[in-house]
């Protein structure tokens, strides 16, 4: 039964998300570590992917381990506060102090330290420092990982680490599309390709990492906002890069012109854009009726429980009632009628007449403790479902002269109230059943207690029916309970099945699944239960 307006429940992107900062804190230190060897090796293919000269710089590669390893603790080892703050720490004090550098106009000597650059080397202000862009973007990393261990700074970590997700994904648009100047800009936008892709990754995963704030937890709502979030921003993405680059293509093999395509890349995004919001419209819709008729089940099914609660309240006041009053009147009336036959009469007609009385007032009697028992056995709520339907078949079986077999699993197994009204009901219609429908000589109730359910199953001798035909149909108010066997089965979270043929006896199969609670308690004991 759905719950809310959700694509999927909210539990399945939880622990996909809880794998987002470890992945990403492991790429970066993977990456960041052929980068430095790249610069210990001297072996220009590991420090320059894209083969244009703008190299990621030494110290860019130390920060951006450092962050990786703070995130990667965050993620799995989140109580090492002071050696994520650390880590990060350091990682934001290396992207700051080359930040200022740029700023200030001055030399602290920390660019060269381990190793030397040319001159004028591609997008590069001073030999060995990392551009405004990444060393602003560290900057902030460090200190996003820094807010992230405290509880009331963790919004405001989500909030920052959009500003470098942002400069990485420009930089990152310009080498996909061939504009340098978005990232290439000596003295104001350099950054290396490896180091735009890492820096978007390990923006992603810090924003995984705070995921009860921000882009994470639009994500993971579990309302019509978080359902057309989930179905539209990848698909927006991935259009929007998909159609750049086809204009790019066309354009280029001089297909049509810078204005063509601009004109046909805005068509195209507005009738894909469209298409996808109708389609996720279309879905919000569904599950929205889903949740309407999931909320007027849930009403009507706890109508339905109220109505039963009354019923039994009524039942247990009419059965103390019945034995109070009749019961005590009848035997009153048995204890002064057996001194009478007792005392000898001598007229034989009066002695056969006061003999038919005793054995009536002695059926009647039966009768009354019978229905007392149909009504509400006290037994039920002292002892339990097991104990209840031991005595109520006994009576019922000298009662109406069926044998019956009975066996539990585990004669101490208690369920909640609700649940053990409604099976010792369902049992009692089906005897009902049994006399009024099937003619059977025999009947055998077997109740297994699993771990995790309970499996009540009720087979008779009798004539049988076929439950596919017009029988099965037939509601309760015809003498047919069936119906409301299953009602009761519904309530309690049950599945009711039948199995008969004609002359070859039925069989009713409920089967009623175990509170979580109960379950654990019965594993620790050990009963089976």
């Amino acid at each position: 039964m759905r719950q809310g307006l959700e694509l999927r429940p909210k539990h399945i992107y939880v622990p996909a998300l809880r794998v987002v900062p470890a992945g990403a804190a492991i790429l970066i230190l993977i990456g960041s570590g052929l980068s430095a060897i790249g610069w210990i090796a001297d072996v220009p293919r590991l420090t320059d992917w894209y083969g244009d000269g703008i190299t990621i710089k030494f110290n860019t590669a130390v920060g951006l381990a450092a962050a990786a390893a703070a995130l990667l603790l965050s993620s799995v080892w989140p109580k090492q506060r002071f050696l994520i703050r650390a880590l990060a720490g350091f990682a934001s004090l290396v992207g700051a102090l080359t930040l200022l550098q740029h700023i200030f106009h001055f030399d602290l000597g920390i660019d060269t330290l381990f190793f030397g650059e040319a001159e004028n080397a591609p997008a590069t202000a001073s030999p060995g420092r990392m551009g405004p862009p990444a060393s602003l973007s560290l900057t902030i990393i460090g200190i996003a990982l820094v807010l992230a261990t405290y509880r009331d700074w963790r919004r405001t970590a989500s909030s920052l680490v959009l500003i470098p997700l942002f400069v990485a994904g420009l930089s990152l648009t310009g080498f996909l599309f061939g504009t340098d100047i978005l990232y290439s800009v000596p003295r104001l936008t350099g950054i290396a390709l490896q180091t735009a892709t890492m820096m978007l990754i390990l923006s992603i995963g810090c924003i995984a990492l705070v995921r009860d704030h921000g882009l994470a937890s639009i994500f993971l709502r579990n309302d019509a906002g978080g359902l057309m979030f989930r179905r539209i921003v990848f698909p927006v993405i991935l259009i929007s890069f998909m159609l750049g680059s086809l204009r790019l293509i066309g354009q280029n093999a001089g297909y049509f012109d810078t204005a063509f395509g601009t004109a046909m890349r805005t068509l195209a995004e507005i009738v894909l854009t469209v298409g996808l919001l109708w389609l996720t419209a279309e879905s919000i819709s569904r599950l929205e009726k889903e949740a309407r008729e999931a909320r007027d089940a849930k009403a009507e099914n706890e109508t339905h429980k109220r109505i039963a609660a009354a019923q039994e309240s009524e039942r247990r006041r009419i059965a103390r009632d019945l034995h109070d009053h009749l019961g005590q009147q009848f035997t009153a009336l048995r204890l002064r009628l057996d001194p009478l036959l007792e005392s000898g009469l001598k007229n034989a007609a009066s002695k056969s007449e006061l003999e038919g009385i005793c054995e009536q007032a002695k059926k009647l009697d039966a009768d009354l403790s019978l229905l007392v028992w149909q009504m509400r056995p006290g037994v039920l709520d002292t002892h339990g479902l097991t104990s209840a339907l031991t005595s109520f078949v006994r009576e019922w079986s000298a009662n109406h002269g069926i044998e019956v077999e009975f066996h539990s699993t585990a004669a101490e197994a208690r369920f909640p109230s609700e649940i053990e009204t409604n099976l010792y009901r369902i049992i009692q219609e089906a005897l009902n059943n049994v006399v009024k429908h099937a003619n059977a000589k025999k009947v055998s109730i077997t109740i297994n207690h699993l771990p995790d359910e309970a499996v009540v199953i009720i087979e008779d001798d009798g004539d049988g029916f076929d439950p596919d035909g017009e029988l099965i149909h037939r509601t309760e108010g015809s003498g047919f309970g069936l119906l409301g066997m299953k009602e009761r089965a519904t309530l309690i979270g049950g599945t009711f099945d039948i199995e008969s043929t004609a002359g070859g006896g039925t069989a009713v199969l409920l089967r009623v699944p175990r509170p979580s609670h109960l379950s654990s308690v019965a594993a620790a004991n050990g009963d089976g239960i």
